[in-house]
């Protein structure tokens, strides 16, 4: 017999979460409405990731299936997409939490707009040395176009939205996948509308090397965005040298100021990779 599924889902992309994903569930189980699913999308975890999850079944309704077939977030969250029958999608990162009022919050945004994002706090999972300013959703600026951009773990989408302009872009294999979704959202004439009620608990990076890392992932990202969108490069710092302006003046900081370490390594880390971008492309044009 075919699982009934409800309208809407929280869809949850999982890899070797299983140390995370007790307090994020703990936080749905905590939810103002019972009116959802929950769908954990696993890309191939060789810790307790599942174990855990199947610990949840008796209070929440969720369900887990296995994407391992293809690495990267963006096949776990379009996996779980296709798998599902629901009108209305919220995606949270396996290491946040949400507060009490989130999914009612998002679900019933999402009745009234297509595409939605949560408020983003950083102060309540990290300790005040590593916090610093996430604002999501923000405003980027490229060029003449301001495009809203929102952490993939706060949009709330419908359906129709990815009937119209597609899935997440499983070519996209960088931490920006998200940022990619909104800015193809933007030109197909989507507007991210804020939920103020919703408020996703967001988890940074714990080491210089991780956040190193994820901001090398950010940078390669972000290069790659300016290539498949040209209209927009225009504020795209990609130029050699500036990338070496800009890497040398985080290392000073990284080395003077201990209390930004973590951001520092974080900056460097984007700096790099869209350096690392920016020299393979020249020297495959020489």
């Amino acid at each position: 017999m075919e699982r009934e599924q409800n309208d809407v889902n929280v869809i949850i992309p999982t890899f070797n979460g299983g140390d995370y994903l007790p307090s994020l569930l703990n936080s749905l189980v905590r939810q103002s409405t019972d009116e959802f699913s929950v769908i954990i999308s696993d890309n191939g975890s060789s810790d307790d990731t599942i174990d855990v999850a199947n610990q949840y079944h008796e209070v929440l309704d969720l369900e887990v299936i296995d994407s391992h077939h293809k690495k990267g977030k963006a096949f776990a969250l379009n996996q779980a997409i296709r798998q599902s029958t629901a009108a209305r999608f919220l995606f949270i990162d396996q290491d946040d939490t949400v507060n009490t009022d989130y999914v009612e919050a998002m679900a019933c945004k999402l009745i009234e707009y297509p595409y939605v994002a949560a408020m983003m706090d950083v102060g309540i999972l990290n300790d005040c040395l590593r916090t610093y300013p996430r604002n999501i959703p923000r405003d980027q600026k490229f060029g003449q176009f301001a495009i809203n951009i929102a952490s993939g773990g706060t949009l709330g989408v419908r359906r129709e939205v990815f009937d119209d302009i597609g899935l997440f872009d499983e070519s996209f294999n960088f931490s920006t996948n998200d940022v990619e979704f909104c800015c193809r959202a933007y030109y197909a004439g989507y507007k991210l509308e804020l939920v103020d009620e919703a408020v996703l608990n967001y988890r940074l990076r714990q080491t210089a090397r991780e956040n190193f890392i994820q901001g090398l992932y950010y940078g390669r990202g972000n290069f790659a965005i300016a290539q498949r969108y040209p209209e927009i490069r225009g504020d795209q710092r990609n130029g050699v040298g500036r990338l070496v302006i800009d890497a040398g003046s985080i290392m000073c900081n990284l080395l003077s100021h201990y209390e930004s370490r973590n951001k520092s390594a974080h900056d460097l880390g984007k700096v790099l990779g869209q350096l690392g971008c920016r020299c393979t492309q020249v020297f495959n044009n020489i």
